[in-house]
């Protein structure tokens, strides 16, 4: 019987440590799989955040490329608007210079029909003068003849 005894505590024995060694694995596999979920957790977690910063920088992108259409265009307009600013400074010059020209020519004019008119001036003089010298002549003349 001491046999016996001997061999059910041996079996015994064993079986205490297969349970102490299957509660270990159940306690490590169950801790693995604690640590396995709580990384797909975070993968998954970091997926979406990741997704999402993909999102925002694809808008960012596009944001930033319609700036920059929109400041290239106000470029092309200012640069438009500084030509036809410029065209418009030459073309006001240009009529400057002419108004100039003309307000000479217009003095010039204005100089010479005032010294035409004191030349009809002295002609009207002329003329009187003449009539007058012709009226004396005729006197002149009857006076003669009357002596």
């Amino acid at each position: 019987m001491a046999s016996r005894s001997g061999e059910k505590q041996n079996l015994q024995t064993k079986i205490t440590t297969l349970f102490i060694l299957t509660t270990t694995l159940f306690i490590l596999t169950t801790t693995l799989f604690i640590l396995t979920t709580t990384l797909f957790i975070l993968t998954t977690t970091l997926f979406i955040l990741t997704t999402t910063l993909f999102i925002l920088m694809t808008t960012l992108f596009i944001l930033m490329t319609t700036l920059f259409i929109l400041t290239t265009t106000l470029f092309i307009l200012m640069t438009t608007l500084f030509i036809l600013t410029t065209t418009l400074f030459i073309l006001t010059t240009t009529l400057f210079i002419l108004t100039t020209t003309l307000f000479i020519l217009t003095t010039t004019l204005f100089i010479l029909t005032t010294t035409l008119f004191i030349l009809t001036t002295l002609f009207i003089l002329t003329t009187t003068l003449f009539i007058l010298t012709t009226t004396l002549f005729i006197l002149t003349t009857t006076l003669f003849i009357l002596t």
